[in-house]
């Protein structure tokens, strides 16, 4: 017992050990950049998306310019100005934001902090990195919802990728999208299965439409005697009686089904 005790506890303390041994965050070096440096960097590419679309709200030559759908030559002309291609990825995101949930007044407020590692500090910064890639995200408030400004660096180079703005959903609507997509899910699973059994159903049918025409009669005309008769008689060509006489007999054998012997013509009327 003594024993099973004591490895529970040797097990216990290595893992408190292990949790002791992880860096603080703030410490860790990013190849050439620290903690601060992408906390400064971050701060200040939002701050410059926010500007761009607080500008385009006030100066005329930017009031015609659709932020949420950039043209190219919009996006050019930012270009030349100095933003980045990630900077003007995020001003659409930064507009669509604004314009779903209201303007952000993280950036407008008289008594914002010196620095940006100060503004980072107080707006919950954090930094991860997850393979080839370190992520910078940066919560913001656009109106009641919380807005996480995510800036994205290749960690071979530590340049920017991307720059991006997400919306922090609560449990409850997280919950209730997964939900949605259950639902529609199984819905499309069942309308498909449902389609397939149509399918395999109808395939019931082709025996029995090959029987049905199999066992279908031929259609059939009854002819009388003497529409044999006449018929004959209107198509035989007009020559001398005893060829007519042959041809009569002829026809009247074939309705009968016995030879010409067992009968004989004694008149022939024309019409």
């Amino acid at each position: 017992m003594k024993k099973k005790i004591t490895l529970v506890l040797s097990l216990i303390l290595a893992l408190c050990m292990l949790c002791g041994c992880g860096e603080d965050p703030k410490t860790v070096k990013y190849k050439d950049k620290t903690y601060d440096d992408l906390a400064t960097e971050t701060v200040h590419s939002a701050a410059t998306v926010a500007s761009v679309v607080d500008l385009s709200k006030k100066q005329e030559q930017l009031k015609d310019i659709d932020l949420i759908n950039l043209s190219e030559d919009d996006k050019e002309m930012f270009k030349q100005i100095g933003i980045s291609d990630s900077n003007i990825n995020a001003i659409s995101a930064w507009a669509q934001m604004e314009e779903t949930y209201g303007p952000c007044e993280d950036f407008s407020n008289e008594k914002m902090p010196k620095t940006e590692v100060e503004f980072a500090e107080k707006h919950d910064f954090d930094v991860t990195k997850a393979g080839s890639t370190v992520t910078a995200d940066l919560t913001l408030k656009f109106g009641d919802r919380e807005v996480v400004y995510e800036q994205v660096y290749d960690f071979y180079n530590m340049k920017v990728t991307s720059a991006s703005l997400t919306e922090v959903k609560s449990l409850g609507e997280k919950m209730s999208d997964a939900g949605k997509n259950t639902l529609i899910s199984m819905t499309i699973v069942f309308a498909v299965l449902i389609l397939i059994s149509l399918i395999i159903s109808g395939f019931k049918i082709f025996p029995y439409l090959e029987e049905r025409k199999k066992n279908k009669p031929l259609a059939t005309t009854a002819y009388s005697k003497t529409d044999v008769v006449e018929s004959f008689v209107e198509t035989a060509p007009q020559t001398d009686d005893s060829e007519l006489i042959a041809v009569i007999a002829a026809a009247i054998a074939a309705s009968e089904g016995t030879s010409t012997s067992d009968f004989v013509v004694r008149s022939i009327n024309r019409r």
